[in-house]
């Protein structure tokens, strides 16, 4: 979006400049709609959904948790939650649900592109890219005066596409049963995502070139193939008890947990990171672990 914002793409000297430039006579002309005003500002109403999507996905995330872990998804999402509506910032929540079920990532793409379409109809436009900082400084300030009416419109149709959002992301989590945060199983961490982590799994688990194929074992960075490193460092096939997977982590029960090597050791065969809680093991291996599973599992 950076070109459209400060680049010639729509408007000479981009969109940022154009707005502000024209303020005093947009602030002047109350009778006449944002969009009929300055028509180019609907390229920059992608904010909006930074500020009222984390409310829904986020209220949805709490209502499908399991009841005892609800206090505790709160207590993670409501931070990160005024963290995008105040500054913009929607990383933690939304690469959480690209690194668990990018699904949601695409039908909150859908949300998104169809909540702006329709404010833009409704004739709001302006300069809406980042959190309510940004918004407040280049749309209410200014323009609430005279205004203030297409505010209140943009307030009551942002708040009924965030239900729209709660009622989407609820249906889906539970008819799929995705494991958003609250949903895990007792023993796996709730935590939210990173960018960094979403782009470690994806670069781990590509399958254009064969010798990144899980099916054949060369992901590893030691000595020995993903499964066979895993295996070793969970102290010998001797030492498992069951083995199983969800989206992103093999999830194995040992017999002695005194037996498994330290998280680093995981990390030497190509594992994200390790979650240990007395004998049962999680190892966070990726979206491809279902690969890594079957063939853990010949090994035994």
């Amino acid at each position: 979006n950076t070109p459209f914002q400060f680049d010639n793409i729509v408007i000479n000297g981009g969109l940022l400049a154009g707005w502000v430039d024209q303020l005093p006579e947009i602030a002047r002309s109350s009778g006449e709609s944002l969009r009929t005003l300055f028509p180019a500002g609907g390229y920059a109403l992608y904010g909006l959904s930074k500020v009222f999507a984390p409310i829904g996905i986020s209220y949805a995330f709490y209502q499908t948790a399991h009841e005892d872990k609800k206090a505790e998804v709160a207590g993670l999402m409501v931070p990160v939650t005024l963290t995008a509506i105040i500054a913009g910032v929607t990383e933690p929540i939304e690469f959480t649900f690209l690194f668990i079920a990018p699904v949601l990532f695409l039908v909150h793409a859908l949300l998104a592109a169809t909540f702006i379409t329709v404010v833009y109809i409704i004739g709001i436009s302006g300069y809406f890219t980042g959190g309510l900082i940004e918004m407040t400084s280049y749309n209410f300030l200014p323009l609430g005066a005279s205004h203030w009416q297409q505010y209140l419109l943009l307030l009551g149709v942002g708040l009924i596409f965030s239900g729209v959002w709660y009622i989407v992301f609820k249906t889906m989590i539970v008819k799929m049963d995705l494991k958003t945060p609250g949903r895990e199983a007792d023993e796996e961490e709730m935590r939210l995502y990173s960018k960094k982590e979403y782009q470690d799994s994806r670069n781990k688990n590509k399958l254009d070139d064969p010798s990144n194929d899980p099916k054949v074992s060369k992901e590893s960075t030691g000595d020995l193939p993903k499964p066979e490193g895993y295996l070793q460092a969970l102290g010998g096939k001797e030492n498992i008890e069951s083995v199983t997977n969800c989206v992103t982590r093999l999830r194995v029960t040992v017999k002695n947990e005194e037996l498994v090597a330290p998280e680093s050791i995981f990390k030497k065969y190509g594992a994200l990171g390790l979650v240990h809680k007395g004998n049962n093991i999680q190892i966070i291996d990726g979206t491809n672990v279902t690969f890594t599973r079957e063939e853990f599992e010949e090994l035994l």
